[in-house]
């Protein structure tokens, strides 16, 4: 892109959801569980927990809580270290069989440079995100220093907080204390949050961020804006629209957020044609979690083309 007014305006953070929301793993992520499983507990895994939105650590505990294990948390630690001992081992896999989603790398290239600083904000471990990015050619246009990951914290909504530390210590920002108007540092809308599950919407609410939901994982766009999102993309495919989206606090567009003259407005939704934040935020922002957890096979070489698992950490 060439020379545009926001390069020269404040910093705006913009964190991405991984799974779902940038690319599909295909499940290689469930298949790595099993295989760290059987290292660790000489059985099977037989069932995963949930894992769209969540942090790995959350879902690390619940699966080994339903898979009986005696005192679970002690061996949280455990688990994730040796999920990123193996997580290189999967890389082939990924890029076998995952895809970086429709318009994502392209989304990614038009916000890069100038005061946009993209990073991620993910359920996965930092070397298994890692991993999954490198294999399907998404590094390069995100400083992965100063994203926020699963093992950083149990809590999604805590890893917000965690990305403005980095950014503002790496780009010599003060800290994110300011208010809605962004100020100094990433504070309220200075901070983006781009994701396809109402558990990265609760998040990026809880810290005062912007919330832009993507329809492109196993959410829909009516889920995504009864979680609260101001804006609903259908996916990254329009990459003019994904900039003017997530660039709507730099150019200095009024609340409710409309596009230029001629786009039509819709409530909540971005589409092709435009968009506009739909009045009002839900009282509650409670995500729920698929009503039943994936069963899996046996553990089976990572390699090996799994059955259909649910979306994976995000």
């Amino acid at each position: 892109m060439g020379e545009t007014p926001w390069r020269s305006a404040r910093d705006l953070l913009v964190l991405w959801d991984v799974d779902g929301t940038l690319l599909s793993a295909d499940g290689v992520g469930a298949e790595l569980y099993s295989a760290v499983f059987l290292g660790m507990f000489g059985r099977s895994l037989e069932v995963v927990a949930p894992m769209a939105g969540r942090t790995d650590r959350a879902i690390i505990l619940e699966t080994l809580t339903l898979a009986g294990v005696p005192e679970p948390r002690r061996h949280v630690d455990g688990f994730i270290a040796n999920l990123a001992a193996e997580a290189p081992s999967v890389q082939a896999a990924l890029a076998a069989r995952g895809r970086a989603l429709p318009g994502a790398a392209a989304a990614l290239a038009a916000l890069a440079g100038g005061r946009v600083h993209q990073s991620v904000l993910t359920g996965n471990i930092r070397v298994l995100a890692e991993v999954k990015l490198a294999a399907l050619g998404l590094c390069d246009r995100l400083d992965l220093c100063i994203g926020a990951y699963g093992d950083d914290h149990e809590e999604r909504a805590e890893l917000v907080q965690v990305a403005r530390r980095r950014a503002a210590a790496v780009h010599g920002r003060p800290p994110a204390t300011a208010g809605p108007d962004g100020g100094p540092g990433y504070g309220g809308a200075a901070t983006v949050v781009v994701g396809d599950t109402p558990l990265d919407i609760a998040a990026a609410l809880a810290a005062g961020a912007r919330a832009v939901g993507v329809a492109s994982g196993s959410f829909s766009a009516a889920d995504l804006r009864s979680a609260g999102a101001d804006v609903v993309l259908p996916d990254l495919t329009a990459t003019k629209l994904v900039v003017k989206t997530l660039l709507a606090e730099l150019r200095g567009l009024p609340r409710p957020w409309r596009l230029a003259p001629g786009y039509a407005a819709f409530r909540g939704t971005a589409t092709r044609t435009g968009l506009r934040r739909f009045p009002g935020y839900r009282d509650s922002h409670r995500a729920t979690a698929p009503s039943a957890p994936p069963r899996l096979a046996a553990a089976t070489p990572l390699s090996a083309a799994p059955p259909r698992t649910p979306a994976s950490t995000a």
